[in-house]
């Protein structure tokens, strides 16, 4: 297991009401993330756990000083994305789900922003699978993306990268 500040062992949260309205993160104030779990710094490992907010993101990492490792983990039915990294934060995922949240699966946003998904299956999500955006780097290594809502992954506005090696990328829609 990777050195880490936190370790948090098998986990299971499950926060929020499904009695809210539907979460749009395109309509909330800039920078006004909902989220379940809010990493701002330090290395942390989530290892075998397992988070569903009802009321926004399951998974927030954030900023320069925020380096995150998750391990066997799952981030689903959360009513905005699965996992969100931002502003410089790094991230690595390995052998994880992000699915059926309301959003993205994975979201990778802004300038030194570093995300690697490895052995992850990213699906059933309301609009990608997996993206990039504002200058972030995105990489998918051996990994599962199929029937999201949008694209199975994407990147968006110019800086930012997504490379994609030995993955599965199905970009239909699920039956209803």
């Amino acid at each position: 297991q990777p050195s880490a500040d936190v370790r948090i062992v098998a986990l299971k949260l499950l926060h929020g009401n499904s009695l809210l309205p539907a979460y749009d993160r395109r309509i909330t104030p800039k920078n006004a993330w909902t989220r379940c779990v809010h990493v701002t710094g330090g290395a942390v490992v989530f290892a075998s756990c397992s988070v569903a907010c009802r009321s926004g993101a399951g998974l927030l990492v954030e900023g320069a000083a925020a380096d995150v490792n998750c391990v066997r983990s799952v981030f689903s039915d959360s009513a905005g994305d699965g996992v969100v990294v931002l502003d410089g934060a790094r991230l690595q995922m390995e052998g994880c789900e992000a699915s059926r949240n309301g959003a993205n699966g994975l979201l990778a946003r802004g300038e030194a922003t570093d995300v690697r998904a490895s052995g992850c299956r990213l699906f059933r999500n309301g609009w990608q699978g997996a993206a990039a955006s504002a200058g972030a780097s995105l990489r998918v290594f051996n990994s599962w993306v199929h029937h999201n809502g949008q694209a199975g992954i994407a990147a968006f506005e110019p800086g930012s990268e997504i490379r994609v090696i030995r993955s599965q990328n199905n970009l239909a829609k699920p039956k209803p």
